[in-house]
């Protein structure tokens, strides 16, 4: 279940009219990464108008940037409330649900299960394009147990569905499931073509560089991420250099450095967040025997969020 939690975690652009209605400040604001200001705009829109579903969406979208899942998913279900046929809200709620889930107990995951499910199926049905939300159902068929609506066969479906609709895409959603299937081989080749086909495209990478994390291949996924870094300029890229060489315990002076940069930068709202960064960091410099550098790294992860139970831990290890 934690690797579907953890798998769940793409804006979607906005089309702004000639006449700015009362979210379009925040929404432009939330775009901007500007999250304090976009807060105050939209809640300021909520005020007048408490029936603003858009609003609604943007503060639960802020709740998420701030790894926040409760207050995200009371946002969601209010926009759904108010307008319940956008796709979108409906897709963010299941990310909000994921967001809970991973910090959950056993019996609560089961429950917030099936409203992920839902909330995934829901945001297709609406809008069978929107790819964003078919990757994300596709990901709970493949890693979900059988009794919680996992499907193999589903998956492939939803896999089928993308490819027809996105090459890059497909290659992507057939890369998880040869992955899941430990098909390793497959998975590379579908990842790799992914990269070789799109240069352009993050997300590729990402899934490549994940994939040989997983196996371990610490060399193959450094120098996929320092290619992206240095070529593209890529902030995710940075922290995911820093994540490597906490996980692995190699080139730990170069995750100091990396970690350091991505924390000097504005993530969006898809990219990790800055608790997770001080928290990679940490690990980095508790591994280096660093134990006060590691203790603020992960005093500032709990206090950025509270709902962090690892760094709590980890901040006992190195009191």
């Amino acid at each position: 279940m934690r690797r579907l939690l953890l798998a769940l975690l793409l804006a979607f652009p906005l089309s702004l009219g000639s006449q700015e209605a009362p979210a379009d400040a925040g929404a432009r604001l939330f775009d901007a990464k500007r999250y304090d200001e976009a807060r105050a705009s939209l809640e300021a829109a909520v005020r007048a108008d408490p029936r603003d579903a858009r609003a609604a969406f943007y503060l639960g979208r802020i709740a998420l940037v701030e790894g926040n899942g409760e207050k995200g998913a009371e946002w969601l279900e209010r926009a759904i409330k108010l307008d319940g046929a956008r796709s979108a809200y409906h897709h963010w709620l299941g990310r909000a649900y994921s967001r809970q889930a991973l910090r959950a107990g056993k019996l609560k995951q089961a429950r917030l299960a099936g409203r992920i499910r839902e909330s995934f199926q829901r945001a297709v049905a609406l809008d069978p394009d929107n790819l964003d939300a078919r990757f994300d159902l596709l990901q709970y068929y493949v890693i979900a147990p059988g009794f919680m609506g996992g499907s193999t066969s589903k998956a492939r479906e939803q896999a089928a569905e993308i490819r027809r609709r996105n090459a890059f895409r497909g290659h992507l959603a057939y890369g998880a499931i040869a992955a899941d299937g430990k098909d390793d081989a497959g998975a590379e080749r579908e990842l790799a073509a992914a990269v070789a086909q799109f240069p352009d495209s993050a997300a590729g990478v990402y899934a490549l560089g994940a994939h040989y994390a997983r196996l371990k291949q610490w060399d193959k996924a450094f120098d996929l991420f320092e290619h992206r870094a240095r070529e593209r300029k890529d902030g995710p890229s940075l922290y995911y250099i820093g994540r490597l060489a906490a996980l692995s315990g190699e080139r730990l002076d170069r995750g100091v450095e990396a970690l350091r940069a991505y924390l000097a930068r504005r993530p969006g709202d898809t990219d990790p967040s800055l608790a997770s960064a001080h928290y990679r960091l940490g690990l980095i410099y508790e591994r280096q025997e660093k134990r006060d550098l590691a203790r603020q790294e992960f005093a500032t992860t709990v206090q950025l969020d509270p709902r962090q139970t690892e760094a709590k831990e980890a901040l006992k290890r190195v009191q």
